[in-house]
C-alpha cells in the first residue's frame, strides 16, 4: 500500500492511548506525543505539529495536530484533542 503513514515515535515505551483525546487538569497538560511518519517509496517524512487552544483560564482545549505529506502529495493526518478543567477536590465530611 502506498502513501504516508503516522504512527509513535516509540510505541512500547509511550503507549497507543497517547493520541486518544482526553480530559486533564489543567496544572497536568502532558507533553505532545513523539509522532514520525514514513512513505513506502521515499522513506522518512517530516511531521509537521500545530497545537491551538480554544479557551483559557482553567477550561479551555488544545488541539494538537500532526500532519506529514510524502513527495507524491499524500498526506496523513492525527489529531487529538485535550479538555482540561480544574481539578475538583472532594472532602469527605463525618
Amino acid at each position: 500500500m502506498k502513501g504516508v503513514k503516522l504512527r509513535l515515535g516509540d510505541p512500547e515505551a509511550v503507549g497507543a492511548d497517547r493520541l486518544a483525546n482526553a480530559v486533564v487538569a489543567c496544572g497536568s497538560i502532558p507533553a505532545p506525543a513523539a509522532v514520525i511518519a514514513s512513505d513506502a517509496c521515499s522513506g522518512p517524512v517530516p511531521v509537521n505539529f500545530t497545537e491551538v487552544q480554544h479557551g483559557g483560564g482553567c477550561a479551555f482545549q488544545l488541539v494538537r495536530t500532526w500532519t506529514a505529506q510524502d513527495n507524491c502529495g499524500n498526506t496523513a493526518i492525527a489529531t487529538k484533542v485535550l479538555t482540561a478543567r480544574q481539578a475538583v477536590t472532594m472532602a469527605a465530611v463525618c
